[in-house]
């Protein structure tokens, strides 16, 4: 049997008296607290009830009667949506001053703590741009606002990237502008975006675990530049876009190394096996002075570098070494990094 829908009630010009917790602000219906987002003290509106307990009620906003003097403009296109800067639609100074009262009030109200006197919050100097680090999702399903679900077009574009919706773990609003990292933390992430999209890697999908593209995290490093960090599984997307890699198992980095450090593990390389080791290696050493070689515990000596396999056979035949293995080596990124997610203990 169906649960029978509730029928909550319109409030009609409820005046909003304060500021609660997660960006709402409350006012009072028969003496029951009535919390509303995006609403700021001295707002008078009609709220839409959607959620009643017996001590309170939750709702939103269908229409402004009053505007408090002391709201302003959100400057973020995003404001109400994303889940994030809730108080945008408050000056800051006030933030403060709501913030100081709501933590008095938790402390000597709920709490019971007898409190000394309070001094005022300090502020910070930068409200908008001031975050170094942010982390973005990216969704093969993207969001679509109010606007868009209401015009009727069917969108092409469904990839996103940027946050989460709130209370909504496999929603994610496409991010066009965040005042919260200077730039270029925009540019950055829209870059990566159309990178993903014109090169076929697909956006995860949290429901179906399906996807390469999972995380973007990017800081702004004011001393010394940008740094930009891509999760991923899929090693041969990162060959094409890291300059510098850290392997994490069981939950700790095994590994650090630059893409060139990467790159010298996953050449390609030459194992030779003579009867002569030692007079092997001093010969290839003398005719080849811009390769490098490794002598083996077992005899075989490595080559790397820009050999010429033939050439070197013909050398040692040549002088006298009897060859029992020439054989060419190549390790892929994906081999590398499962050596060193295997045996992660070893290394630091």
């Amino acid at each position: 049997m169906a649960r029978k829908k509730a029928n909550y009630p319109l409030i009609e010009s409820l005046e909003i008296v304060s500021v609660a917790a997660e960006g709402k602000a409350l006012g009072r219906y028969n003496d029951v607290v009535v919390f509303v987002p995006m609403a700021v003290p001295g707002d008078v509106v009609d709220v839409q009830v959607r959620s009643k307990r017996r001590r309170f009620m939750e709702g939103y906003i269908v229409r402004f009667v009053k505007k408090s003097p002391m709201r302003v403009d959100p400057v973020c296109e995003h404001y109400g949506v994303c889940g994030g800067c809730k108080w945008q639609h408050l000056p800051y100074e006030e933030q403060l001053r709501f913030k100081q009262e709501q933590v008095t009030d938790q402390l000597t109200r709920i709490g019971k703590v007898d409190l000394p006197a309070v001094s005022p919050i300090i502020g910070s100097e930068k409200t908008f741009f001031y975050r170094n680090k942010l982390e973005f999702t990216f969704s093969s399903k993207r969001w679509l606002t109010d606007e868009e679900v209401a015009s009727g077009t069917e969108f092409a574009d469904n990839e996103a990237l940027g946050f989460h919706i709130p209370n909504m773990f496999d929603k994610v609003l496409d991010i066009r502008k965040c005042w919260l990292q200077a730039d270029p933390s925009n540019p950055i992430r829209m870059a990566v975006r159309e990178f993903c999209i014109a090169g076929g890697y697909s956006f995860y999908n949290p429901r179906e675990h399906a996807g390469l593209m999972r995380n973007l995290i990017v800081r702004v490093n004011e001393t010394s530049g940008i740094t930009v960090v891509v999760s991923s599984h899929v090693l041969d997307q990162l060959d094409r876009m890291a300059t510098r890699y850290g392997v994490i198992a069981d939950g700790r980095m095994v590994r650090e190394m630059t893409a060139e450090e990467v790159a010298a593990e996953c050449r390609s390389s030459l194992r030779v096996r003579t009867e002569n080791p030692a007079r092997a290696l001093a010969l290839l050493e003398e005719a080849y002075p811009a390769l490098a070689f490794k002598a083996e515990p077992d005899g075989a000596i490595v080559i790397t570098g820009d050999y010429d396999d033939g050439a070197i056979s013909r050398l040692l035949a040549g002088a006298g070494e009897v060859v029992r293995e020439l054989s060419q080596d190549h390790r892929d990124l994906e081999e590398y990094f499962v050596e060193l997610m295997e045996g992660g203990a070893q290394y630091v």
